[in-house]
């Protein structure tokens, strides 16, 4: 509910993304998985560059199409953590009110 409320639109230039159960393993990483000492315990998520970006791109487009993608572990932990304390200031800011309604 609390990020139905941002009313935010998924980026045009975004590349789609989907994401498999630690059990639908797929199929780029089949053989990988296995010799992994512990498998992933949450899941894949794949992130797909269409052959249209990348055909003919010269060496900086192809550095430049690669970054975001290298980097986004980092992206998504400094997003969830941000919205984890969003969402806690909040809280906080609703428990304040009522207990200032109940005092």
């Amino acid at each position: 509910q609390e990020f139905a409320e941002t009313n935010r639109k998924p980026a045009d230039c975004a590349p789609p993304c989907s994401f498999s159960e630690p059990k639908d393993v797929p199929s780029d990483l089949r053989g990988l998985v296995r010799e992994l000492p512990t498998p992933p315990n949450v899941g894949f998520l794949t992130l797909t560059l269409s052959d249209q970006a990348v055909r003919g791109a010269t060496d900086e487009r192809l550095v430049a199409l690669a970054r975001p993608v290298m980097t986004w572990r980092n992206f998504f932990h400094f997003h969830l953590k941000h919205a984890k304390s969003y969402l806690h200031s909040r809280l906080r800011r609703r428990l304040d009110g009522w207990q200032q309604q109940l005092a």
